[in-house]
């Protein structure tokens, strides 16, 4: 009788241990702080921002921002004047089309935006969706400092 209560025990303690286990707080901080930010420490990426992310990257880095967009529409993201050139550098602007049958017509895809930290500092990074010569439809802002390596 004594084993079977000893075995008991031992089995309550066991279960006890593992689901406390699971409350456990993340020690080495490797959830990402901003929601969508992923990527090694060379480069980080962005997908969807919604406006009002806080990003720290660190100077040589790269920060890749990905949006939906449709360029068969006219509308396309574009940099916003504001953002400090002596910080933060836009590197490269490309659209990468949606995978779709051969012919079909009027997919979206989705841009994408490289910049690259040039030396310690904080600046804004504002994008707007519009067409050429109109005013943004849409805008996204994103803070962004960047530290010494």
């Amino acid at each position: 009788m004594a084993g079977k209560s000893l075995m008991r025990a031992a089995a309550l303690s066991v279960l006890l241990g593992l689901s406390l286990g699971g409350c456990a707080v993340d020690g080495l901080n490797t959830d990402p702080e901003v929601r969508g930010l992923s990527g090694s420490v060379s480069e980080q990426r962005l997908t969807e921002p919604r406006g009002g992310e806080e990003i720290v990257l660190s100077a040589g880095n790269t920060l890749r921002i990905e949006l939906s967009a449709n360029a068969t529409t006219g509308y396309q993201w574009r940099l916003l004047p504001g953002m400090n050139d002596r910080i933060l550098e836009l590197m490269s602007q490309d659209y990468q089309s949606d995978l779709h049958p051969l012919g079909m017509t009027g997919v979206g895809g989705t841009a994408i935006l490289v910049f690259r930290g040039v030396e310690e500092g904080e600046t804004l990074i504002r994008l707007g969706y519009a067409r050429p010569g109109a005013p943004p439809d849409v805008e996204r802002e994103i803070a962004v400092s960047v530290i010494p390596r």
